[in-house]
């Protein structure tokens, strides 16, 4: 889909944006760091989302999704 700017990222996707490690993601979302909305909850790895403008606060600005998709 082409235009559409993705909003939500998963640890994973936040990580490479971010350049660091996802465990050190996770301990940033653990310490209230990182704010970010926990979508699989009741399991023993809950699955989050951190949305765009949270990971623009850490001053890398997020320039291309599309990238980190696959798209």
């Amino acid at each position: 889909m082409s235009g559409v700017v993705q909003e939500w990222f998963s640890i994973a996707e936040a990580a490479i944006l971010l350049g660091m490690d996802a465990k050190t993601v996770r301990r940033l979302i653990s310490k209230g760091a990182l704010p970010a909305r926990m979508v699989k909850p009741g399991t023993s790895k809950p699955m989050y989302r951190i949305h765009r403008r949270h990971i623009d606060g850490f001053g890398r600005p997020v320039t291309n999704a599309a990238s980190i998709s696959g798209e």
